[in-house]
């Protein structure tokens, strides 16, 4: 496996839990304070990778992981 190392932020409730989006999703719902806690991670966490001398992060994965990311996408089955 090869390619440019990514990463994804999302706020998601335990399993079982809500839906992270549906085609209700309203604006009034969305609480700014927790809205923005997320974005001022983002922006710091971000920062600290950009301006780091090394990647702090390995460019690989464990075989666990591989396997769990190939049933989520659809390529295997569990």
């Amino acid at each position: 496996m090869g390619g440019v190392p990514a990463i994804t932020f999302a706020r998601g409730a335990a399993v079982g839990g809500p839906v992270i989006h549906s085609k209700k999703d309203v604006i009034d719902f969305l609480s700014e304070t927790s809205f923005n806690k997320s974005v001022a991670f983002i922006i710091t966490f971000t920062t600290r990778i950009i301006d780091a001398t090394v990647l702090p992060i390995a460019r690989e994965i464990s075989q666990k992981m591989k396997d769990e990311l190939d049933v989520y996408l659809l390529r295997k089955e569990k």
